[in-house]
């Protein structure tokens, strides 16, 4: 191979792994948020929920180095009620 197309390739594989982290780190986000039937877990504890997970399964060397970062990863998959502003209501 060339040193164009292994550059091609390596772009196309490190694409491939992020493509699938992220895939992993939304699929964890949305079964949390499925299991939150109170809908209590908002947007930045998800981060650090799923972040944490994340560390923990060996995924620490795919993940972006700031958490902001990452959340932009499982913003997709978020209900409306884990995006809306603010802190969540206190139970009473």
């Amino acid at each position: 191979r060339g040193m164009r197309e292994k550059a091609g390739y390596d772009s196309r594989m490190k694409k491939g792994v992020h493509d699938l982290v992220v895939g992993v780190a939304q699929a964890k986000a949305a079964r949390k948020w499925s299991e939150d039937t109170e809908q209590r877990i908002r947007m930045s504890e998800m981060r650090e929920i799923i972040w944490s997970e994340m560390i923990g399964d060996g995924f620490s060397c795919f993940l972006p180095s700031n958490r902001e970062s990452f959340q932009k990863w499982i913003v997709p998959c978020a209900p409306a009620y884990a995006r809306a502003p603010g802190r969540p209501k206190k139970l009473k």
